[in-house]
């Protein structure tokens, strides 16, 4: 089971380069202490120029045990001091989600839908899944579940695209197809579609 920790940076006017620069630098460390991280920044929708890191572990242990590790690399103790002496966002996380379904892509593209669903509708919504992958096809899907994090009665669904012209045609095929559009309208019964957002992958 895969564990997914995420940050949101929100930069103060005029620090979107440096926040980026310091999301890269913490991706390093992460990477260090045994996490695969990668940055991205929101495009549309939601939270729209955001910079959202993101780290992957195989399990809570290793995730854990990561945390550990970056509390002792001098690195990160020089990341903190710097973000104290000069500010350059709003940082809310790291939060811990668990995959339900699937597994993180390295593709560069996201299009993420969050929903609001009480915990007893979570395994008839996790039983879509299996449905909702069999029309979109070949894309990428994951659905993850909060574990700590600031709002519990969530679920969250990902879809990874090579490019944004890939997410654009993915549009016009799919999601505007009869068969998605009766997934979403099943998907409703479950839980409420409260916010979604597009992501780009900064490398």
């Amino acid at each position: 089971m895969t564990v997914i920790s995420r940050r949101i940076a929100t930069p103060l006017t005029g620090k979107t380069a440096l926040t980026i620069s310091r999301a890269k630098s913490l991706a390093e460390i992460m990477e260090r202490a045994g996490g695969r991280a990668r940055v991205r920044k929101v495009i549309f929708g939601d939270g729209t120029g955001d910079i959202h890191l993101y780290g992957s572990f195989t399990d809570f242990t290793i995730g854990t045990k990561a945390v550990t590790a970056m509390g002792k690399d001098p690195a990160m103790a020089a990341w903190h001091a710097e973000r104290e002496a000069d500010p350059a966002a709003h940082l809310k996380g790291p939060e811990m989600y668990r995959c339900a379904f699937g597994e993180p892509s390295q593709k560069p593209v996201i299009l993420q839908r969050t929903y609001r669903i009480a915990r007893h509708n979570v395994p008839g919504a996790l039983a879509l899944m299996p449905e909702l992958q069999g029309i979109v096809g070949d894309t990428p899907l994951m659905a993850v579940l909060p574990t700590v994090a600031s709002a519990m009665d969530e679920m969250l669904i990902a879809y990874y695209f090579d490019s944004v012209e890939h997410f654009g045609s993915q549009l016009d095929d799919v999601a505007m197809s009869p068969a998605f559009q009766q997934l979403v309208t099943k998907a409703s019964s479950y839980g409420e579609l409260t916010t979604s957002r597009l992501l780009v992958a900064i490398d």
